[in-house]
């Protein structure tokens, strides 16, 4: 994070422009940020439609250095599939290794359950080491090889042994180091897309509209992947536990996906997706420009005229367990209300529930994704960069989550009409409710990805996970609280918990006007050799990388923030 310098060392190693680039005028409005229109052909050449655009950039191989990136490649979202369906696979193992729990006693259900199944509280620490952590320049494909062939191993030897270790101790063991490996792999998957979105010299003008839509486009991939995965299981695993596939063989599956995605991100993905191309020395080490970075926030801490860094990061973090802690009834209470209809269903309806609740997901990220891809689109045909508000996405998250809780309250009206088709409106329900929720939570997680300082992306997204997580964790708590309160049952005075928690969705709009619009500091080239890192925060003697700014764009920037 900290910029050393380079003594009597004269080269120029400011940001070249490249010869595609096409910089943006001097309006301060701009920011100094280059132009998404890409090069001057495309600009000169016939205008194309929205989907020529998107499927250009798409399946391009290497985006033109002229613009930052709107579009995720396809070899990314191949990637993000293969490593959510890899994900879900492998958390069948520790399930297949404690198929005995029923065997141990209460205190050591509760031990295995805390260890293996609630990890994700975990991850910022593990986020930390896979951000400090490089082999030969590279970041995370390391990481994830050697996860995925330590897990490969695990489910092969879990297949091929056809019985469950009968010893606690082992049965924990295994299944922690299966959970500790899975997280290894899936934790880089957001710093990742984050990374390939720095990838070129940014602003610190720079708004969560391009980042949030690749981090919807994202999400779209791994969602498409829950679907896939889920449809399958759906349909192997009936309804009230009925299975048609051991455990032993999800195993199998898991390995061999293990396997594949080692494939895939050795011979797919780009090198270029990965590599820190800083120089790199004993003096310039990952670990050393951390320890150094600790000790200036310590520093600034401390100071009464210096603001310590990561200010908007941590307002984001509080602003999301604001967000999710709120109680709702969708992920809390609904099952109270269609319990006793769905109990009735036909497998099969049972099993369509499940899979439209996976379809909502996908286009409730397809929604958000198509949302931002088309202002940019529009905006950049008009020679502007499209700026978001992060007021107006919350907002619009916020309204999308009080129309699934209005739609769930129809329901509740429904449920004094005797005649009132369940069989009709509840699988509509499940994919109405599931892409509202998945729309929703996209603004936070756009506004995160944002505010991720380079280099630790993977730590801060963590953190935003423990957040989402934390906070949905006390919203069912609170949920259950005020149904006890109002002595509410799922056929007793639903109506009116829900009316309260209607209305309490819009709480956290009070905050919601003063979420940051901008970076907090500018990104850097993450593929380009001749360029050494910009001033990310603060250092003790100006650098040759800092990059000049004019004093009425520097005012702006100052009136903006």
């Amino acid at each position: 994070m900290m910029t050393e310098g380079h003594g009597n060392d004269e080269r120029d190693y400011s940001p070249q422009v490249p010869d595609d680039a096409n910089p943006l005028d001097n309006n301060p409005d701009n920011h100094g940020a280059y132009d998404r229109g890409g090069s001057d052909e495309e600009r000169d050449g016939p205008k194309k439609t929205w989907i020529g655009s998107y499927m250009d950039d798409f399946t391009k191989e290497e985006p033109s250095y002229g613009y930052a990136p709107t579009v995720l490649p396809w070899r990314i979202g191949l990637f993000l599939l293969t490593s959510t369906i890899m994900q879900n696979l492998s958390y069948d193992i520790p399930v297949y290794i404690g198929a005995n729990s029923f065997t141990w006693s209460v205190a050591r259900q509760k031990q295995y359950s805390s260890l293996c199944y609630n990890m994700i509280y975990l991850g910022p620490v593990f986020g930390l080491m896979i951000d400090l952590f490089r082999v030969f320049r590279e970041r995370f494909r390391p990481v994830i090889i050697i996860a995925c062939i330590i897990n490969a191993v695990v489910g092969f030897v879990c297949f091929a042994a056809k019985q469950v270790p009968e010893q606690y101790g082992s049965a924990l063991m295994l299944s922690w180091m299966v959970e500790v490996v899975t997280m290894f792999v899936y934790l880089p998957m957001n710093a990742v897309v984050i990374n390939y979105g720095n990838r070129m010299v940014e602003s610190p003008g720079e708004t969560s509209a391009r980042i949030g839509g690749l981090m919807a486009q994202a999400m779209v991939w791994r969602t498409t992947g829950t679907l896939i995965l889920g449809i399958f299981t759906t349909f192997i695993n009936e309804p009230m536990g009925v299975q048609h596939m051991p455990h032993r063989y999800y195993c199998l599956m898991a390995a061999i996906f293990c396997l594949l995605l080692v494939f895939q991100i050795i011979f797919l993905t780009k090198r270029a997706y990965y590599t820190d191309f800083r120089k790199v020395s004993l003096k310039n080490a990952e670990q050393v420009r951390f320890l150094k970075t600790v000790h200036n926030v310590g520093k600034d801490a401390l100071s009464s005229r210096v603001e310590s860094p990561g200010l908007k990061l941590m307002f984001v973090l509080c602003f999301s367990l604001i967000y999710f802690l709120i109680p709702e009834p969708l992920y809390n209470t609904s099952w109270m209300m269609e319990g006793p209809y769905t109990s009735d269903f036909s497998v099969g309806l049972n099993q369509a529930n499940s899979v439209l609740s996976n379809i909502g997901s996908v286009l409730g990220a397809l929604a958000y994704a198509v949302w931002m891809f088309l202002a940019q689109y529009f905006s950049a045909a008009e020679g502007t960069l499209f700026r978001v508000n992060p007021f107006i996405i919350v907002l619009a998250g916020t309204c999308a989550w009080a129309f699934g809780i209005f739609f769930h309250f129809i329901g509740e009206m429904g449920s004094s009409n005797p005649h009132f088709g369940w069989k009709v409106f509840i699988p509509f329900e499940k994919l109405v409710t599931a892409t509202a929720l998945r729309f929703a939570f996209m603004p936070t997680m756009s506004l995160a990805a944002m505010q991720a300082p380079r280099f630790f992306e993977t730590t801060a997204f963590q953190l935003f996970s423990c957040c989402t997580t934390g906070g949905g964790a006390i919203s069912s708590l609170l949920s259950s609280s005020i149904m006890s309160s109002l002595n509410a049952t799922g056929s007793r005075g639903y109506w009116k918990v829900l009316l309260i928690f209607l209305l309490m969705r819009f709480v956290p709009m009070v905050a919601a006007g003063s979420l940051p619009k901008f970076r907090e500091d500018e990104t850097i080239p993450c593929e380009r050799g001749d360029n050494e890192p910009l001033n990310e925060m603060k250092s003790d003697r100006e650098t040759p990388n800092s990059r000049p700014v004019n004093e009425e764009q520097q005012r702006h920037r100052e009136e903006e923030s």
